[in-house]
């Protein structure tokens, strides 16, 4: 019952943000501010190759240093089905 519930919420969230719906595949969420004191520079280093090699879904929610909102809305206008942010 308990996965029944997460699922739910997995699809609500995939829809929410445009993604398309996989029961199978990964769903990652960061939810941060966007600046180094939280690892967000380490984060960003492997977002791209993240999206390139595995078939995931990341959404990111937070606000924090320009350079860094800037780099993660070209990334989501290239991977529209894989990053999302909010």
């Amino acid at each position: 019952e308990a996965l029944d519930g997460k699922a739910a919420c997995k699809a609500t969230l995939q829809l929410e943000v445009g993604f398309d719906l996989g029961p199978r595949r990964p769903l990652v969420a960061f939810i941060g501010h966007l600046v180094d004191e939280k690892g967000f520079d380490l984060l960003l280093e492997i977002v791209e190759r993240l999206l390139a090699e595995i078939d995931l879904q990341l959404v990111i929610l937070g606000r924090g240093e320009s350079t860094y909102e800037d780099r993660l809305r070209q990334l989501a206008s290239r991977n529209r089905r894989q990053l999302a942010l909010t």
